[in-house]
């Protein structure tokens, strides 16, 4: 980890100089300001340290207003831009953020190309993490619905080898949980507990860090399916799939 934040390090300062000293080539210097955006934005993810977060907002708003929409970049740089924002929402609470946020990720998916699955489901997927916070915020159940169906694209276009696809069953899983708790439809509860198994099938690593919570959300379902089923094989499934989140 110390190794990859020193490559972070050296790549922000490189970024920095380069953008100070940028020619008249306008394409190398969009590609500069942005790979600069996610830089910071990577270090963030890494020490927390908010200024990086707010400077590489700054850096990918420039590079996508600077950027014409018919640019084969220009979606790429929405989506990036995007993500940042929903990250500073995630700390600051700030709503404009996570709209902001929603609305550069739906611009994205208009302009990339639908013959480009794995970079629709990247989107998609983003998307439906984006429009779940929003649900989380308000309890608008359009928010939750269109997740849902977000997400489910997203695997739908995420092929069968991307590491992804344990991530995301596991959120469609869950968001139809949640969805369940609160509208009481059956359906949604076999098809939460068939996505959360197949999250942790395609997990198999036990010291994997997402590996209890996956195994935590599965067992919720269980017990929600044990509540209203009665059926014992149910309760000792949640009971082993906690005792598992916790060891």
């Amino acid at each position: 980890q110390f190794g990859e934040l020193q490559d972070l390090d050296n790549a922000v300062i490189y970024l920095q100089r380069a953008i100070e000293r940028a020619s008249g080539d306008r394409q190398d210097y969009l590609w500069l300001l942005n790979n600069l955006g996610v830089s910071l934005q990577m270090r963030f993810e890494h020490t927390g340290e908010t200024s990086d977060l707010e400077n590489a907002i700054i850096a990918q708003r420039r590079a996508e207003e600077l950027t014409p929409v018919d640019h084969p970049d220009k979606g790429g740089f929405l989506h990036n831009l995007g993500l940042s924002l929903r990250n500073r929402f995630s700390l600051s609470g700030e709503l404009e953020d996570l709209e902001m946020a929603i609305a550069m990720l739906l611009r994205a998916i208009e302009i990339i190309s639908d013959d480009n699955n794995s970079t629709q489901a990247l989107l998609l997927g983003s998307l439906a993490g984006a429009l779940y916070d929003r649900f989380a915020h308000f309890g608008e159940p359009e928010d939750l619905d269109n997740a849902i169906v977000a997400e489910r694209r997203a695997l739908e276009l995420t092929s069968e080898e991307d590491i992804q696809r344990s991530a995301r069953f596991h959120n469609l899983g869950s968001w139809l949980d949640s969805r369940y708790d609160r509208r009481g439809d059956q359906e949604d509860l076999e098809n939460a507990i068939v996505a959360l198994r197949q999250a942790l099938d395609l997990n198999p690593n036990d010291n994997h860090p997402e590996k209890p919570k996956q195994l935590n959300t599965f067992g919720i379902a269980l017990l929600h399916r044990y509540e209203r089923l009665s059926d014992l094989e149910d309760l000792n499934g949640a009971v082993a799939a906690q005792r598992r989140a916790v060891e």
